[in-house]
């Protein structure tokens, strides 16, 4: 899971085809340099040792998206193949809010939204 966060979060497409069961990674990877990543929590997995076909991990990604923080929590499915964790698909929810220009901006910069990530 953590690996698939940090290619979204550097948009690498070809790295979430081959762990993934989309078709749509070009896609995806340009939506995904288009957001500012804030952070991934990995809140239980289940199973996902080294000798398990799958497993399934319950996490929390946050980004900006023009000026929406963004909360994607889901609950992933993933499957071995070939030795290596694939992704095949997950429960998805999502929480949105506008960030307000004064607030502190959620990157953690320590200044005004209006100063840091404002659209």
């Amino acid at each position: 899971m953590r690996s698939r966060y940090c290619a979204f979060a550097k948009g690498l497409g070809e790295y979430l085809a081959a762990t993934g069961s989309r078709d749509d990674a070009k896609s995806l990877s340009d939506w995904a340099r288009s957001v500012t990543w804030l952070g991934l929590q990995v809140l239980e997995t289940e199973a996902g040792s080294a000798t398990d076909s799958t497993g399934r991990v319950r996490f929390i990604a946050r980004y900006l998206e023009v000026g929406t923080l963004c909360e994607l929590a889901e609950f992933s499915n993933f499957s071995r193949v070939d030795g290596r964790r694939h992704y095949d698909n997950g429960d998805t929810s999502f929480v949105t809010r506008q960030v307000e220009r004064n607030e502190p901006c959620p990157c953690g910069s320590g200044q005004k939204f209006k100063k840091c990530h404002a659209a």
